[in-house]
């Protein structure tokens, strides 16, 4: 069994040379599947790569799963191998994850504190279970579906746009435009 644990070269630059060697040669990687529902990064990567998986590459692959801004990611700390597997996941339309959608005022969410907090509006929410989408193509649309989703006919938490991005704007609408929110 192969442990892939980071180094420090003489630069000081934190590097993983086993574990971009073990993604790009395919070493006891297994088949890609599509998931039905949202998984953590550790079931995921556990699914892909079995036994071989640490808290390196869980936090690189769980920083876009639960959708952290770009500008957070530490590379010191991080994989950047499995952060760009969960982004080439999510744009396959392969995994549900964490999309932080606008504040119902319009201004964009960070993270503090465990919540999404907006400096507009000053509230802080918990990450909503309706955030955990995943976007893929259908036809010639695209289609934001909720965790949970079904099919077209028993579920009501889907979208469909002519771009990924309005497919996501139209699926977030469904859910700001109620009298609860």
């Amino acid at each position: 069994m192969c442990y892939l644990q980071p180094r420090y070269e003489n630069s000081g630059v934190l590097v993983v040379k086993d574990l971009t060697t073990l993604i790009s040669q395919g070493k006891e990687k297994r088949e890609m599947k599509k998931y039905t529902e949202f998984k953590s990064a550790q079931s995921i990567l556990e699914d892909i790569y079995g036994d071989n998986v640490t808290g390196f590459m869980i936090g690189g692959f769980n920083h876009f799963l639960e959708g952290y801004h770009q500008s957070d990611f530490d590379i010191r700390t991080q994989s950047v191998a499995t952060r760009d597997l969960a982004i080439k996941l999510i744009n396959d339309g392969s995994i549900f994850y964490v999309e932080p959608f606008k504040c119902k005022c319009g201004s964009s969410r960070y993270t503090y504190g465990g919540k999404w907090a907006c400096d507009d509006c000053y509230n802080a929410i918990t990450t909503p279970d309706w955030w955990r989408v995943m976007v893929e193509a259908d036809g010639n649309m695209f289609i934001c579906k909720g965790n949970g989703f079904v099919n077209l006919q028993e579920s009501n938490n889907y979208a469909y746009g002519s771009t990924r991005k309005e497919a996501k704007d139209n699926y977030r609408l469904l859910f700001t435009l109620t009298p609860a929110n």
